[in-house]
Order: structure tokens, then C-alpha cells, then sequence
């Protein structure tokens, strides 16, 4: 688990950042490793339904993403997400509809 306080501690050191963590402390947006992963999962949610744009992050993750040391894997969840410039250098195959689109 995270250390709130720390990681807010940390954050308040940015000039830019330092506001709004004194404004909503611990705030943070669940279910997401970074907001590279959250931008990408917000875009592919915006373009398809939201079974088609979980089925995708699924694809991705089984195909372009790391299988997660033993110690840490549970159940089902056995991989990271691809990281962005993974899914920059190999995700064409898996994101035609962009492609097409243009």
C-alpha cells in the first residue's frame, strides 16, 4: 500500500503541484499506475463502447504488457499494463482504428 502522506510530502515539492496538495491531500485516482495509463485508457474509452475499450486494455495488457513477479501476481492479475512507450513502439497491430480513421 501506498504512503499517503509521503507521497503528498513528495508531490507539495513541486512548485506547480504544491496547491493542490495542500487543497485535497491523499487525492488520488484509483485503479491507475500513472497518468500516462489513465490518458491512454480515457482515450480508448472515449472511442468505443466500454466492453470493447476493456477488451482492448485486456489485449494490450496480455500481449504487450510484463508478467508481474510471482510474489506479487494473485489470482488473475499476472501482468502490468504495456507502458507507453511499449504500446507507442508496438501497439499498431492491437490499435487499428485510429489508423484507419486517418
Amino acid at each position: 500500500d501506498a504512503d499517503a502522506a509521503r507521497i503528498d510530502a513528495d508531490l507539495a515539492r513541486d512548485p506547480a503541484l504544491a496547491a493542490a496538495v495542500r487543497a485535497t491531500p491523499g487525492l488520488r485516482i484509483p485503479g491507475t499506475l500513472d497518468a500516462r495509463s489513465t490518458l491512454f485508457r480515457t482515450v480508448v474509452g472515449q472511442q468505443i463502447s466500454v466492453a470493447s475499450a476493456r477488451a482492448t486494455h485486456g489485449r494490450m495488457t496480455a500481449d504487450l504488457g510484463e508478467d508481474l513477479p510471482a510474489s506479487v501476481a494473485h489470482g488473475s492479475v499476472t501482468r502490468l499494463p504495456p507502458t507507453a512507450a511499449r504500446i507507442a513502439r508496438d501497439g499498431a497491430e492491437l490499435l487499428r482504428g485510429p489508423a484507419r480513421r486517418t
